[in-house]
């Protein structure tokens, strides 16, 4: 190649070296999407739920799309485009239902696949599926990875998502960066390899479904793999992929995402994490991450209830590559995506009992799920009218995201769970309606855009632009140049002036010879000059290329010392961050804990002053009431004292009349007596006045109602009484509260006698305990007792006491008074007869006397 030409290609491979590296995006421009007027029907599965022999059952699969609903003494048949029984495995149900919709993915098309039932039915099974028995879920993933060779995807990093429902394009030094970054921090995450996370569920020992699909022309793509994982909760939105902490615990923190709509009019989750996974063990781990988030509670009716709709996203990027398998950016790319939608069941609260925040949740799931009805049937009620009514899907989140599915941009799918328990007919006549209004909507088609990259309208700096018309100019002069060569041959550098005239017309024509000559001399001595200085000015440039690929390979270790320093500055950093919230979370809860025990110690300082008032007022209290005590004391002494003194004169009064009786008694018998009537008595017999006397003294002792003035008896029994109106000898408040002690004995009670103890507020027991003592209401205590004697007589004793508080808390009965009353009966008794006798006997010794005296 000429010389010429080899400094063009350099200049060129110089400029396009330094050209600036630019980015894709998605351009901000919507492009109006392509209508292929083919009209696509939502299709509707049914599948059954396998139950007990023994249970009764309202479901009847009568063909290959029909089963018959009956319950409560009526029967209907409902129609679908494929009926699977309890027989039916995972794999029957992803052939018919998940293997075209994931073709569809391939073949950059959009797709929609959710469940449909009452809680309990078998919606989760049936999306997720067990390790061994894998569901619509696990297939779709081992399948997309079966179907798309490790060759065919694109080098981690090269798709960016960019937050927008789109993605950046990047370069292969810095997707190469990116691996390495993570490379580094898989690395240094700690690894405790002695503790097992049991939550995870062992994926080695999965079945793996090995079905493939085979691509069409793939040679010249590139593919992406992107996972993201929603839920709405009670009409909010969460990312159940979001690794974002609370600063101060440390706890997993739920953050609310927003629909928005992208620049090709699609619905998206505004923020939401979007994972690349590179095969299905790494996206069945972003699955579970995302699992062990998900809202499930246990209900009367499901064991495992989700309390929540959940989304999961694949979405496949597409693009086209040159030989060097770069992308290429002067191409388009496509980017479908298949939604695997598990809605919650529709409960009804008088099966489920659900309260508080279950019933809250229910009710949010069934509004839901009645929105997702009322857009169905007025999509169903346009279509059939040719009405334009507008369609509620922003009432809930979850029909708002499913919005342009239902406008076309993808195939809709939907499986419906049946439980044919009896219990569940209700309830799976309503789904049975919902699903078969839902089959006559139909979609219209709208092929699938695909996103062109516009470079040249991005924002550059003066060094880009710059770089971009070096570029340009290097490619204007190599086809310059290429054309000068083909037509002159003319070189840049000359070895001398044109060539001279060399035709010899004559033989003897020595001057053009050595005119030739010398030319040709000078061109050899100039083209040797020329290959000397070429040769030097190679060996320079050698030489300089050298220095400056050593100044590239120093300039590089230096960048990456600098870097790795970097790093471990922003490591550090980050622990000194991390250990800095922990010592503040650390404080804050000493300073929490410190505020705890100010506040206790606060209420334990008051508790106590509180004590030493109580026990202060209770001194008091105790000094006043001992005063009292001693008072009443004295009182007591001096009413002792004085009634000591009456009973003396008392009985001194007493033994004056009965002298008086027994001379008047004697006068008596000696009138009477007809032997003595000429006699005088003088002289009674003073000895059985003394007998007398002391007889009735030792009653007196006995019988307290002596003290009192001697009442005539006639018969043996009184006949003018009078009712005590006093128990003691101190005064009967209305405010005393009596406990009357009745004791239990053979003796009958004499309950006629008139003269009873005065206690207008008593508690009358027969057995004495504690708590009629110890309150605050008694303070009277009398005790009765019931003695009987040989001559017929009862003789009742009211022991009468006061009830005071002692100094330990408890209570005592000081006793200060015994009321006696004798019951004698009017009938005449031996002893009557002996006190008979003895008066005559006394009357005797009177008439002896008188014999005596005469």
């Amino acid at each position: 190649m000429p010389n010429g030409v080899s400094w063009s290609l350099l200049l060129l491979i110089f400029a396009f070296l330094s050209r600036p590296k630019l980015v894709g995006r998605t351009p901000k421009t919507p492009r109006v999407a392509r209508m292929s007027g083919d009209l696509d029907s939502v299709r509707v599965y049914c599948r059954v739920r396998p139950c007990d022999e023994e249970e009764d059952t309202c479901v009847t699969h009568l063909e290959e799309n029909k089963i018959r609903l009956a319950g409560s003494g009526r029967e209907q048949d409902f129609g679908f485009n494929k009926v699977f029984d309890p027989e039916c495995g995972q794999k029957d149900v992803f052939e018919y239902v998940g293997l075209p919709l994931l073709k569809d993915l391939l073949d950059c098309k959009n797709g929609l696949l959710f469940t449909y039932g009452v809680t309990g039915s078998g919606k989760t099974h049936t999306m997720q599926g067990t390790l061994q028995d894998g569901g619509l879920m696990y297939r779709a993933i081992d399948v997309l990875f079966n179907s798309i060779k490790d060759s065919l995807l694109a080098p981690k990093f090269t798709f960016k998502p960019d937050k927008l429902n789109g993605f950046d394009i990047r370069s292969t030094v810095d997707a190469a960066a990116d691996q390495h970054m993570e490379l580094i921090s898989n690395m240094r995450k700690p690894k405790n390899f002695n503790r097992k996370n049991t939550s995870d569920p062992d994926l080695s020992n999965r079945m793996i479904d090995e079905t493939k699909v085979d691509i069409k022309d793939d040679d010249g793509f590139v593919y992406s793999i992107f996972i993201s994982y929603c839920e709405f909760y009670n009409n909010y939105v969460y990312d159940l992929l979001d690794n974002e902490r609370d600063s101060v615990t440390g706890k997993h923190k739920f953050v609310s995402k927003n629909l928005r709509e992208d620049a090709y009019q699609n619905i998206y989750v505004y923020g939401a994490s979007e994972v690349e996974v590179r095969s299905p063990s790494e996206a069945l781990e972003v699955y579970y991450r995302g699992q062990k988030r998900r809202r499930v509670e246990q209900t009367v009716l499901n064991h495992e209830s989700s309390r929540s709709h959940s989304v999961f996203n694949i979405r496949l990027v597409k693009a086209q590559v040159d030989k060097y398998n770069e992308i290429r950016l002067d191409q388009s790319y496509t980017v479908s995506q298949l939604a695997l939608c598990d809605l919650a069941g529709s409960e009804r609260t008088s099966r489920t009992g659900n309260k508080g925040d279950r019933l809250r949740e229910a009710s949010n799931i069934n509004s839901s799920l009645m929105t997702l009805r009322t857009c169905i049937e007025i999509l169903r009620d346009n279509q059939a009218t040719g009405t334009n009514k507008p369609v509620p899907y922003r009432n809930a989140k979850i029909t708002h995201l499913f919005r342009k599915y239902f406008e076309g941009t993808g195939k809709v799918r939907m499986i419906v769970c049946v439980n044919p328990r009896l219990a569940d007919y209700s309830e799976n006549l309503n789904v049975m309606q919902f699903a078969e209004m839902a089959q006559e909507i139909q979609i219209e088609k709208i092929d699938n855009i695909a996103r062109k990259l516009n470079f040249y309208n991005q924002v550059q700096t003066p060094g880009s632009k710059r770089g971009d018309e070096v570029f340009k100019d290097a490619l204007r002069k190599m086809d310059k140049e290429n054309n000068i060569i083909h037509v002159q041959g003319e070189l840049p550098f000359s070895l001398g002036p044109p060539w001279p005239e060399h035709a010899i017309c004559q033989y003897d024509d020595e001057d053009i010879l050595v005119n030739l000559r010398r030319y040709l001399e000078k061109r050899i001595a100039i083209r040797t000059n020329l290959i000397v200085d070429h040769s030097q000015k190679q060996d320079q440039f050698r030489k300089y290329l050298l220095e400056t690929d050593q100044e590239i390979t120093l300039l590089r270790e230096e960048n990456s010392k600098h870097k790795l320093a970097q790093e471990l500055e922003r490591r550090k950093i980050q622990e000194l961050e991390a250990r800095l919230v922990s010592a503040e979370a650390f404080n804050s809860s000493l300073r929490r804990k410190v505020g705890a025990y100010s506040e206790t110690k606060n209420v334990l300082e008051w508790e106590l002053d509180e004590k030493e008032l109580l026990i202060n007022q209770q001194k008091k209290d105790v000094k006043k009431f001992t005063k009292k005590l001693k008072e009443k004391v004295n009182q007591q002494d001096a009413v002792n004292a004085e009634l000591f003194h009456k009973l003396k004169a008392t009985e001194a009064t007493k033994k004056h009349r009965l002298r008086e009786l027994v001379k008047f008694d004697a006068v008596k018998a000696i009138i009477n007596d007809k032997a003595t009537l000429n006699h005088t008595v003088s002289d009674p017999d003073i000895s059985n006045m003394d007998m007398a006397s002391q007889r009735l003294k030792k009653a007196d002792n006995s019988d307290p109602n002596l003290y009192s003035t001697p009442q005539i008896k006639r018969n043996g029994a009184g006949c003018n009484h009078r009712r005590s109106r006093s128990v003691g000898p101190s005064i009967v408040r209305d405010t005393d509260v009596w406990v009357d002690h009745q004791v239990i004995s053979a003796t009958p009670n004499p309950g006629n006698a008139i003269l009873q103890t005065n206690m207008k507020r008593r508690k009358s027991v027969s057995k004495l305990t504690e708590k009629d003592i110890i309150n605050d209401k008694a303070s009277k205590y009398a005790l009765t007792t019931h003695e009987p004697h040989d001559d017929g007589v009862v003789e009742t004793k009211v022991y009468k006491g006061d009830i005071i508080p002692t100094t330990g808390g408890g209570r005592q009965v000081i006793f200060n008074d015994v009321e006696v009353l004798t019951h004698e009966t009017p009938n005449p008794t031996p002893t009557s007869c002996r006190r008979s006798s003895r008066t005559k006997r006394s009357f005797e010794e009177f008439k002896g006397v008188g014999t005596r005296i005469a």
